[in-house]
């Protein structure tokens, strides 16, 4: 899958199939306000956005590592999806990036926000390493669109998209 495929890496590329009052999708320099995405996550059973905002403030990921990143989507000046790059723990030649803390706001959904972050955050990583990958997941049909590869391994089910 080649980044251009994603509608990334393009001079003057805009998400265009996002829907409604949507900015960008911008690097985060720093955690903003995720109170809106803990209480949807927390709603649906989902824990990520709890982990989040505790290892933010823990100081044990903030995304600032070599390859690292988060980014995140704005409408109305509220924080509607985020998403993140780290190292892949599993990875011993460094050559892997692992997309962490993924979330969409539910009234946000299939409007492209995920596809969005999704696509900002394979740019991040082609710029230095040759393989992303996913964690346990149950957004099967989501990745598979997004051209990632599913792999069965003692972990279970994940995705993973090559370069």
């Amino acid at each position: 899958m080649r980044r251009a495929d994603f509608g990334v890496g393009v001079a003057g590329w805009k998400p265009a199939v996002l829907v409604g009052p949507v900015t960008q999708t911008i690097r985060l320099p720093e955690l903003p306000d995720i109170s809106l995405l803990r209480a949807a996550a927390a709603a649906e059973g989902y824990d990520h956005m709890e982990t989040l905002a505790r290892e933010w403030a823990q100081g044990s990921e903030r995304f600032d590592k070599p390859g690292c990143a988060i980014f995140g989507v704005y409408a109305d000046g509220d924080l509607i999806g985020v998403g993140g790059l780290t190292r892949e723990p599993t990875d011993p030649e460094g050559d892997a990036l692992r997309v962490r803390r993924l979330y969409v706001h539910p009234d946000h959904r299939a409007r492209g926000v995920g596809r969005a972050i999704v696509g900002a955050l394979v740019q991040e990583a082609f710029d230095s390493v040759s393989t992303l990958t996913v964690g346990r997941t149950k957004a099967d049909e989501f990745w598979r669109k997004m051209g990632f590869s599913p792999v069965c391994d003692e972990r279970g089910l994940s995705y993973r998209l090559k370069r």
